[in-house]
């Protein structure tokens, strides 16, 4: 299967042609459901008649409808009786008078045309096909699906102004469409690989363009991914903690550690990266509005203490310490 992030990597414009109407894979209840309906038209056509009273006859239609193939020629029946080549719903009006026989009024090529069967558009159970142009009018065909144990074609109505024929079919077609799950867990996948890509690529383009960052500080985030596994380590830790009740051991402290450091996103965009999105977290201490204060609370403070060790972490001699430590 060709992988759809392949499009993300085309830079040439391509021109879009509209496809014919496939009735193996139709969206019937407009969620991205693909149902296949050719099952319905595999013993032919399905039909449909009206008729109506217009003294002193009597007025017919009659509707053939097959969404997999062109209608067949009706053997015996004259060319201007019946349909051209390239219909898919044919719609005939005729009148019936007694004594005499059935005149054919008209013959309408409601849907399909030279090149095929276009869907001109589409809703939740609802399909519009384009037809060919009869009486200086383009026709088409509203097609209304219903869900329903039988299976039922009805002429619902014609408007002779617009063209448009409105259909009825009520079939079991229309009460599930069940998805393929392999194909859409396929494309999900596709997708996260392409997302994945374009994130390293935009990186490390981003990175060499605005720092001039070689080999491997051209990745983008590089320091945070390097610390993923120490997250992770910490979060196990916690976890195994919360769960097993114990206490957390005592933290470090380095009491000679500036209390303020100015960090340039040009030496250090990834560290830099990380203090902004803290700032702007929300939590106490990431604004100016917002500042962390020294407890006053002589308890607070002596808990502190208790929960914290002291280190002395240096290899050179430390200009803040006081001598002797």
């Amino acid at each position: 299967m060709r992988p759809p992030c392949l499009w993300l990597l085309l830079v040439a414009p391509v021109a879009w042609a509209a496809a014919p109407f496939s009735c193996a894979s139709v969206d019937v209840q407009g969620r991205g459901r693909a149902v296949d309906v050719s099952s319905a038209f595999q013993r032919g056509p399905l039909t449909a008649s009206t008729t109506r009273s217009t003294p002193p006859s009597l007025s017919m239609i009659n509707v053939t409808m097959d969404l997999c193939k062109p209608l067949p020629r009706v053997p015996g029946a004259g060319a201007e009786d019946q349909c051209p080549d390239g219909t898919n719903v044919c719609m005939i009006a005729s009148s019936r008078r007694a004594g005499l026989d059935d005149r054919i009024e008209q013959v309408v090529p409601s849907a399909g045309t030279d090149a095929g069967l276009i869907l001109d558009a589409a809703q939740p159970y609802e399909l519009r096909f384009r037809g060919r142009t009869w009486s200086d009018t383009t026709q088409s065909t509203q097609l209304h699906m219903l869900c329903d144990k039988r299976s039922e074609l009805s002429v619902a109505s014609y408007d002779a102004m617009r063209g448009v024929l409105t259909l009825t079919w009520r079939t079991p077609l229309a009460c599930s469409a069940p998805r393929k799950a392999q194909r859409r867990g396929s494309s999900l996948g596709w997708w996260m690989v392409c997302v994945a890509v374009l994130y390293v690529a935009v990186g490390m383009w981003y990175n060499y363009q605005h720092y001039g960052a070689r080999g491997w500080d051209m990745l983008p985030h590089r320091d945070a991914w390097r610390d993923v596994p120490y997250y992770v380590r910490d979060l196990s830790r916690h976890m195994t903690r919360a769960a097993g009740g114990s206490a957390p051991s005592a933290g470090c402290a380095v009491y000679y550690a500036p209390g303020r450091v100015a960090y340039s996103s040009a030496s250090n965009p990834s560290l830099v990266a990380h203090l902004s999105q803290a700032i702007g977290s929300g939590l106490p201490g990431g604004s100016v509005l917002d500042p962390l204060h020294r407890t006053q609370v002589q308890s607070v403070i002596n808990l502190n203490r208790s929960n914290t060790t002291w280190c002395l972490v240096r290899s050179d001699p430390c200009p803040h310490c006081p001598k002797g430590v």
